[in-house]
């Protein structure tokens, strides 16, 4: 499996953006699909925050990441966030979660980012097994979310993480 930025494979942003739509879409009711492509599509301008990554296996897109400045309106005092974090479901149980979170947090590393957040409403144990730490339990937009954080502790000398 590869891990990319999707500013070298702008062609799997329409298939991103749907997974992204159908999973999270109930979140942000006001947000559709043509938004999410155009909002991903700005991610492959520059390097910057917000950036993304696509899971790559056997020549198949099967999951995604992200690393936003903010992802909770009720924690704008908390930056950056992991988010997105899909695995298409009939890829899922081969680690390729677990895998992505790392990718971000060493990405997290390499840019010097110290601490990163992130909010889940299910997959706290998974989270917690990586060694996220649970700081809240909220409600955002009518769900019960989990807010939770990790220390990025700085690398010496700080290159591109590796492909994974």
């Amino acid at each position: 499996m590869k891990i990319a930025n999707i500013h070298t494979q702008p062609e799997c942003i329409p298939e991103i953006a749907a997974w992204l739509q159908q999973e999270w879409g109930h979140l942000s009711p006001e947000k559709t699909l043509d938004d999410r492509i155009r909002h991903l599509s700005e991610r492959c301008r520059n390097d910057d925050l917000p950036v993304t990554f696509i899971a790559i296996a056997d020549d198949e897109n099967v999951g995604t990441v992200s690393l936003v400045p903010h992802d909770l309106k009720s924690r704008m005092d908390l930056t950056p966030w992991v988010a997105g974090m899909f695995v298409k479901p009939e890829a899922r149980g081969r680690g390729i979660g677990s895998r992505l979170v790392g990718f971000a947090e060493a990405e997290a590393q390499r840019r010097g980012i110290p601490t990163l957040y992130l909010f889940t409403p299910d997959k706290q144990r998974m989270y917690a097994r990586l060694g996220w730490t649970t700081i809240e339990e909220v409600e955002y937009r009518g769900e019960h979310v989990t807010v939770m954080t990790k220390s990025c502790p700085p690398v010496a000398n700080p290159a591109v993480p590796a492909s994974q």
